[in-house]
Formats: structure tokens, sequence, C-alpha cells
């Protein structure tokens, strides 16, 4: 079963991997809108399972930004 939207939780997810990988935080300010980011994660279908997943493909294109 799909983990529901939770910004908080994509947020702790994004930046875990961020001070794993070394990169950038998740920046509310300069990035795409939270209601724009829940909209991509709702409409990724089966491509996310998790939110994890979901900030982990949006950490990598945001790093190629």
């Amino acid at each position: 079963m799909r983990e529901p939207w939770y910004c908080e939780s994509f947020i702790l997810h994004y930046d875990a991997i961020a001070k794993e990988f070394g990169g950038w935080r998740f920046d509310r300010e300069g990035g795409p809108s939270i209601e724009t980011l829940e909209a991509w994660y709702r409409e990724g279908g089966t491509l996310f399972e998790s939110l994890q997943d979901f900030a982990r493909v949006r950490f990598t294109l945001d790093q190629q930004a």
C-alpha cells in the first residue's frame, strides 16, 4: 500500500539523504511549492511506493539543477 502524503516526513527523508550523500537540504522557499510536490507524488502512480522513494528522486533531480 502506498504511503500517504505527509510533508514533514518527506522533508525529513530528503534532509537525511542530503546528510548521507552530501548536497543541499530541502529548501522550502527556493524549490517547488509543497502543493506542487504533493501533486507530483500523487501523480507518480506506482513510481513511488513511499515518501522516502519520492525524496530520493527529488533529491537527485534537485542536485542536478
